[in-house]
């Protein structure tokens, strides 16, 4: 499971800024954040939660706004595979028929009809 959003933007941009994981390490360092090369890696695999005030020494050190750090989602693909996702996780319903011959007691129709609601 992921545990930041953040962290393949940081490494496009690092990448494209022609930097290590050091030395983004060591521009973060400067800023007063006590990372390391490791930490870098750990933010860019997503291993690592980011917080917001972590997200504005990430902006400083690799010189764009934070929010830019942000993956570009489309609204509507995004609503499509929450509801894909909850849908997958959502149990089946057992048969109204096997819920009925759980309670005999009452009659098969107002079993059926309990059971439908």
């Amino acid at each position: 499971m992921h545990k930041n959003v953040v962290g393949p933007q940081v490494r496009k941009r690092r990448y494209n800024l022609g930097l290590k994981q050091a030395d983004l390490a060591a521009r973060l360092q400067v800023l007063g954040w006590e990372i390391d090369r490791a930490g870098v890696s750990k933010i860019e695999s997503q291993l690592i939660w980011v917080s917001d005030f972590q997200m504005l020494y990430l902006g400083e050190a690799l010189k764009i706004p934070p929010v830019e750090l942000l993956p570009k989602l489309d609204p509507a693909k995004r609503l499509g595979e929450n509801i894909a996702k909850l849908r997958s996780k959502r149990p089946a319903a057992p048969p109204a028929a096997a819920l009925c011959s759980q309670s005999r007691a009452q009659g098969a129709a107002a079993c059926v009809m309990t059971h439908r609601q």
